[in-house]
């Protein structure tokens, strides 16, 4: 019944479901009504039948953390429904529930790609809630891995795809969002405005800046402030410890070329410098203040690193992180990376240096593993065997989602 077309749906709505009768609606029925909303509904339908949310159920018990856990990861979406079953319960005389009536609690002020998109119930890393992506067995699963396929984007030829893992740490969550919210006060204030008329080149590191706010614009959210998403590869054997504690450790490592700080990048490729083919990429977010653009001034290509104007160094007078476009130096594309003489139309690669764990949020994880086969391997709920799917299989997957909006 919930698998209904379209062209029969409101059809269908209008000969069986009765709103005064919605207490005693199946679960079918709800998901019915769920699915008139619109064709980005009927993807949150799994959720409701995991649950058998039946008519009762609906008016009764589902409020905005249960549409959460249900995989409505959009705020807006998440507030028509409510709509919806707040309109139910006037028509039925069910006393109103002010959690369901209210979204105005802090969490809720935020919806974005940084929101967690669905519920998260395994206990693998301490702190941390997780979930193993299973596209082949459930719709919202499949949705949200070909949409983390695309922010991967291409790997080394010796590196695929073990498993795909969403991950949530409250605490972490938590200092994020606040972040956010100082970060908004803050970047109207004086003490915080970039000064680049003060330093060497100011056109060039206006140019870089330029090309961070490009990758900022490829996060959605709904607030005023800017977003990166980034990638940092690890060990696994030290996944646990910066999922469950956070970062800041990693500052402590070493000195850093471009700062004493924590590195990310926007490309997971270049990311995989940084661990084994049997490593992890973690997907992180990261909230902007003012970033300083570091150039070639600051990281000549003829000079030892110890040298580079930040190394060792915490943050550059009142600027939050450091971003840095990076290329290859005299055709070494394993370690030495620096910002290339001719400019930032040559960077091939970008790190980012942040000096502050609040400013971070980890979302997901990529596990890696060595290439055998041109396949990626997703584990089955039905199996315990690995089976594998084809990049075609998964290139099909995402274009029969290309016209759900998320």
């Amino acid at each position: 019944m919930c698998n209904i077309p379209y062209i029969y749906l409101f059809i269908y709505l209008f000969l069986v479901l009765d709103d005064n009768q919605c207490l005693s609606w199946s679960c079918d029925e709800v998901c019915a009504w769920i699915q008139s909303w619109g064709e980005i509904y009927s993807t949150y339908i799994d959720g409701f039948k995991r649950y058998n949310v039946n008519g009762y159920r609906l008016l009764h018990f589902v409020d905005n953390e249960a549409l959460w856990e249900f995989g409505v990861e959009s705020l807006f979406n998440r507030r028509v429904i409510l709509n919806g079953i707040e309109n139910l319960q006037k028509r039925c005389g069910i006393q109103l529930s002010s959690r369901i009536s209210s979204l105005n609690d802090f969490a809720n002020e935020f919806d974005g790609d940084f929101v967690p998109s669905l519920y998260l119930s395994d206990n693998t890393y301490p702190n941390t809630m997780s979930c193993i992506l299973q596209p082949l067995q459930n719709n919202i699963h499949s949705k949200l891995y070909n949409r983390i396929l695309k922010w991967l984007g291409s790997l080394p030829n010796d590196i695929d795809i073990d498993k795909i893992e969403l991950i949530h740490n409250a605490e972490l969550h938590r200092m994020f969002l606040q972040q956010i919210k100082r970060t908004e006060r803050r970047q109207k204030q004086q003490e915080f405005q970039p000064n680049l008329n003060a330093e060497s080149n100011p056109i060039e590191r206006k140019k870089v800046l330029n090309r961070l706010h490009m990758l900022t614009q490829q996060v959605h959210h709904n607030r005023p402030v800017s977003v990166i998403r980034v990638w940092h590869g690890c060990k696994r054997t030290i996944l646990s410890k910066l999922l469950s504690d956070g970062f800041a450790a990693l500052s402590r490592l070493d000195k850093g070329w471009y700062g004493t700080a924590m590195y990310f990048t926007s490309s997971a490729e270049y990311a995989t410098k940084y661990t084994d083919p049997n490593g992890c990429l973690i997907m992180c977010y990261v909230v902007l203040l003012n970033p300083f653009p570091v150039i070639t001034d600051d990281a000549p290509p003829d000079v030892s690193s110890s040298s580079f104007r930040f190394y060792g160094r915490g943050n550059y007078s009142n600027y939050q992180c450091h971003f840095i476009p990076v290329a290859p130096v005299n055709n070494d594309t394993n370690w030495n990376f620096r910002p290339p003489p001719n400019g930032v139309q040559d960077a091939i690669y970008d790190e980012l240096a942040v000096f502050q764990q609040t400013d971070i949020l980890p979302h997901a994880v990529v596990h890696l593993k060595s290439r055998t086969t041109s396949s990626i391997s997703v584990a089955s709920d039905a199996d315990p065997e690995k089976r594998f799917l084809s990049k075609n299989e998964a290139c099909e997957i995402e274009d029969s989602l290309m016209s759900v909006t998320f």
